[in-house]
């Protein structure tokens, strides 16, 4: 499986990370940020794989219009 792009960008204020879509952005912080709290610590925890898996099986959480 190729993995998504993966962001880290900003909505509400809030620093958060996901899965960029054509149609939006996957919101993985919202369900990961107990065991990563940053992207950057997903990576060092060799997560991709998980963050990819979960992100294919969700439709997107926020618009590429909504988040900086």
């Amino acid at each position: 499986m190729a993995f998504p792009r993966l962001a880290t960008f900003a909505i509400n204020g809030a620093e958060r990370y996901g899965a960029v879509t054509d149609a939006g952005i996957v919101d993985l912080s919202a369900r990961f940020a107990g065991d990563f709290p940053t992207l950057r610590e997903a990576v060092a925890a060799g997560a991709l794989q998980k963050l990819a898996d979960d992100a294919a099986r969700r439709s997107p959480d926020h618009a590429l219009d909504a988040v900086i």
